[in-house]
């Protein structure tokens, strides 16, 4: 699991790089604009390839069909009864065949969308913001017992209070502050073994994560915090992290709701509905 959650978040960042060579000296809403339209073309062909396309346009034919006998015949209760309940029945086959599409377009959009929130999705930290970095100890270890140790680049970062250890849940967290702009690597030691983690502190930084997680622990995370990678099932952490990231705001919207996924979400859709006839699909 491991490795293959390495290979994909691996594969997908090197995508991703050469996509943001191309449009990264965009305007952030720009450049999110013109890969959600031409991601939509290719998410409508791929509709188009695994779906049933001519039994969805039967279907779509005989609910047409059920509709127009409905406004005919409102006064014949018993053609009126067949026609509801073929309609029924046809809205249910029209969902049944749009839904076959539905597995391999969410394999290709989740892993674009995890790595659309970490160029879109977060504001790099300034100089004096103040975030807590929080490790997670692998399971069998113990923070108080075992040797925690945490490296960080000379006058970049400073701490201000910690290492604060949590028996039950094996966490060990310090609360630091900013002191210089910059991308900065700091490393957690456990019993001898190090492991680094980025934080993004400057100011032209495009790809930020907020994250570091192992693929066994939390699946989930690992996949949606691609930036840095992941640790393997036999390091001795299972997570590093930084809290109080600012979500990024795009167009005047605040960042709490996510205003990347709304311009992909709306751009793809009407440039998907756009080309449709183009490329002659049957939604």
């Amino acid at each position: 699991m491991d490795a293959m959650v390495a290979a994909l978040n691996s594969t997908m960042n090197a995508l991703f790089g050469a996509v943001d060579a191309v449009f990264g000296w965009m305007p952030p809403w720009l450049g999110l604009s013109i890969i959600s339209a031409l991601l939509g073309v290719v998410l409508l062909l791929l509709f188009k390839w695994t779906s049933p396309q001519e039994k969805i346009a039967t279907v779509k034919d005989r609910l047409w069909g059920s509709l127009h006998e409905i406004r005919l015949f409102q006064d014949d209760l018993g053609v009126l009864t067949r026609a509801i309940v073929r309609l029924f029945r046809d809205n249910f086959l029209y969902f049944a065949c749009c839904s076959v599409a539905l597995i391999p377009m969410i394999v290709v959009v989740a892993p674009v969308l995890f790595q659309f929130d970490a160029f879109y999705g977060f504001d790099p930290l300034k100089k004096g913001d103040v975030v807590v970095l929080e490790a997670r100890l692998a399971e069998g270890l113990d923070p108080i017992e075992d040797a925690v140790e945490l490296d960080l680049p000379d006058g970049a970062l400073v701490v201000e209070e910690g290492p604060v250890r949590c028996l039950d849940t094996r966490d060990v967290a310090w609360r630091l502050r900013v002191a210089e702009e910059g991308a900065h690597e700091v490393t957690v030691t456990v019993d001898g073994q190090a492991y680094a983690k980025r934080i993004d502190a400057e100011s032209s930084m495009r790809k930020i994560s907020p994250g570091k997680y192992k693929a066994s622990a939390s699946l989930l995370d690992a996949l949606m915090f691609p930036a840095e990678g992941a640790f393997g099932s036999a390091d001795k952490v299972d997570w590093i992290k930084v809290d109080h990231h600012r979500r990024s705001d795009m167009l005047g919207m605040d960042g709490d709701i996510y205003p990347w996924m709304i311009i992909f979400c709306v751009v793809g859709l009407l440039f998907g509905f756009a080309m449709k006839g183009v490329f002659n699909v049957r939604l």
